[in-house]
């Protein structure tokens, strides 16, 4: 399961094996309705920011602001 993933990107990019971990309870505690659509997984996370647990709140600020800073360059 590719889970908190999208296609391409430093904010889309696959999620590695730590953030699989960090974010697969929440995705089938808030999103599981998504399964297996990667994408449609991580934009129910962001949605559903508030309700994450820490660390996958984490990983999906991390890559958001990984996302920011790959687009000032």
């Amino acid at each position: 399961m590719g889970l908190c993933a999208e296609q391409a990107g430093a904010r889309d990019r696959l999620a590695t094996p730590e953030e699989r971990e960090a974010c697969t309870p929440d995705v089938l505690r808030l999103c599981s309705s998504h399964i297996p659509d990667a994408g449609a997984i991580t934009a129910c996370l962001r949605a559903k920011f508030v309700n994450l647990s820490d660390q996958c709140r984490y990983v999906i600020s991390f890559r958001d602001s990984a996302k920011g800073k790959e687009g000032s360059k």
